[in-house]
């Protein structure tokens, strides 16, 4: 979390603000959205804030979290289901493919409404 804070100070030193910070994880944006508030700027009216996972807390911040919803299950499942199949020699260890999963957007008040 310490780094998350540094680069968010460095971020807010920049000559010109960024209109956003995009985040990795939640977590990531809840240290950069505390940096944000003691340098006395809001969100989102100087900086919008996005997230990416929706943890569970997200909705409960100051502003709500606006992020990016994903299907975290099923990336589960489709993981260990590739395992498996490694396991029972269905497919060969270094099988590489892609997979695509549909995620969201879940706008909440950490950003500008349009």
């Amino acid at each position: 979390m310490s780094t998350s804070i540094e680069a968010a100070k460095n971020l807010l030193k920049l000559p010109v603000l960024p209109d956003a910070i995009i985040g990795s994880d939640d977590t990531v944006v809840m240290a950069a959205m505390k940096v944000i508030k003691e340098s006395g700027l809001k969100i989102p009216e100087n900086i919008a804030v996005v997230g990416f996972n929706d943890d569970p807390f997200s909705s409960f911040l100051e502003p709500s979290l606006t992020t990016v919803s994903q299907p975290a299950y099923l990336m589960g499942m489709k993981a260990m289901e590739k395992i498996l199949q490694m396991i029972t020699g269905d497919i060969e260890i270094n099988f590489w493919q892609t997979i695509v999963m549909e995620s969201a957007l879940v706008i909440r008040d950490s950003t500008k409404k349009l």
